[in-house]
Formats: structure tokens, C-alpha cells, sequence
């Protein structure tokens, strides 16, 4: 989930007059959705995805308070499940900016994502969470953060599997970047708009052809009419 300057959408406006159409198609799913409510099922897979991919251990109730704040991906989540592109990097950008007041990174920044969810390890061990054990570079919360969150975000480490086969479990997962359901969107747009352009260009194309038969018919007709009235056995 990206948030563009106002600069940057003006350009973009510029260039592609449909980007604002897409957005309004946007906000009105958005708006129809508004209350739609995830099943405990996909809050459970939310929080699976989250804590494998940041080795953070969320609960369930951690992931229902943190989506109150992001509603988009409460609704992207609850209408299109789980395991779709767009539902992760909604997910990703709620982490992402709870914890550290920022989007997740994008690939063309070529920032190591692995030292980013270090730092947000970190982050959230200060807020009161666990990292996942196997994974817990910090001991103890830094003694000069005060937790910002209630005790329903104090989580206990697991005990009841072995430390290697819990971290084998957890392991820090970098799912594949795949195009985002607003890039497929843009991209069926263009290729509208570009149908449509290439349409008029052939209509007008048929057009001239036509203007151009009618010219030398009638060029003919005059030619024979010439000729004609010139010949004496006419």
C-alpha cells in the first residue's frame, strides 16, 4: 500500500488521466465495504502471515487491535481473504507503520528487508511483544521505553516445542513481490484506454481509405466522361 505525494499524483494525473477514475473506483469499494468484518479464520491467517514474516509474536488480538487503525486492510482482508498479493502488502504497510510510522519497503528501494524487520523487532519488544523464540535478539524491553500499549500486548514465549523446531517453523519469510492489485488495475485501464485509441485510429484509418475509393472512382467516372465526349463515335 503505497501513499503518494501531492506532487507525485499531479504528475501522474498528467500523464494518465484515468489514475483518478481508478481511485474513485477504489474508494467506492472501500465505502460500500465500510463494516465488513474479517472471521476469526482469516484474523488466525493474518496473524500467521504477520508473525512469519516479521518472526514477531502477534496473537490474534493483536492483529484485531492493529487493523481497528488500518481499515483498508481490515476490508481488503475480510472481502478478499487471506492469501491474496494485495491483503500481504496491506498487512505489511499496517505493521510497517504501527510499529515504526512508516510504509513497509518497497523492492526498487533496495533496502535489506532483513535488517528492516530487525528494526522492527526491536520496536515491538520495547511496545511489550515477544519476538519468537529462536529468533529473540532482545532479552528485555530498553529500560528507558515505556510500554505504549495495554497488557493484552505482554505475550509469553512458547514452551511447549523445541527451540530449533519452533524457529524452523518461524522462520523470517520474504514473500515474492507479485503486482500489486492497483498496478493490475492501472494496467487493464491503459490497456481500455489504449483499445479504445487504437479504435478511433482505425475508424479514421477506414475513413481516408474510403475518401481516397470515392476520389478515384470519381476521378475515373470524370476521366471516361472526357474521353467520351472526345471520341466521334460517341
Amino acid at each position: 500500500m503505497r501513499i503518494e505525494t501531492a506532487a507525485a499524483l499531479m504528475f501522474r494525473v498528467q500523464e494518465d488521466p484515468s489514475a483518478l477514475a481508478l481511485h474513485h473506483h477504489f474508494q467506492k469499494f472501500y465505502m460500500a465495504n465500510r463494516d465488513t468484518v474479517p472471521s476469526d479464520e482469516q484474523y488466525e491467517a493474518a496473524t500467521r502471515y504477520v508473525s512469519k514474516l516479521t518472526a514477531i509474536k502477534f496473537t490474534q488480538a493483536n492483529v484485531v487491535a492493529i487493523l481497528g487503525l488500518y481499515p483498508q486492510a481490515r476490508i481488503l482482508l475480510a472481502v478478499m481473504g487471506p492469501d491474496e498479493s494485495a491483503v500481504h502488502e496491506a498487512l505489511q504497510f499496517a505493521v510497517a507503520h504501527f510499529l515504526l510510522s512508516c510504509r513497509w519497503p518497497a523492492a526498487d528501494e533496495g533496502l535489506d528487508v532483513h535488517e528492516f524487520t530487525s528494526l522492527l523487532r526491536r520496536r515491538a519488544v520495547e511496545m511489550g511483544l515477544n519476538t519468537l523464540q529462536g529468533m529473540n535478539e532482545f532479552t528485555e524491553p530498553a529500560a528507558t521505553v515505556e510500554s505504549v500499549v495495554d497488557d493484552s500486548f505482554n505475550v509469553e514465549p512458547r514452551h511447549e516445542v523445541e527451540p530449533g523446531d519452533q524457529a524452523r517453523e518461524f522462520g523470517l519469510f520474504i514473500p515474492p513481490k507479485q503486482p500489486s492489485l492497483l498496478s493490475r488495475l492501472v494496467g487493464k485501464v491503459r490497456e481500455m484506454v489504449q483499445k479504445k485509441h487504437f479504435s478511433k485510429l482505425v475508424s479514421k484509418a477506414r475513413a481516408k481509405l474510403a475518401e481516397k475509393s470515392a476520389a478515384k472512382v470519381a476521378s475515373k467516372v470524370a476521366s471516361k466522361q472526357i474521353t467520351d465526349r472526345l471520341d466521334p463515335s460517341v
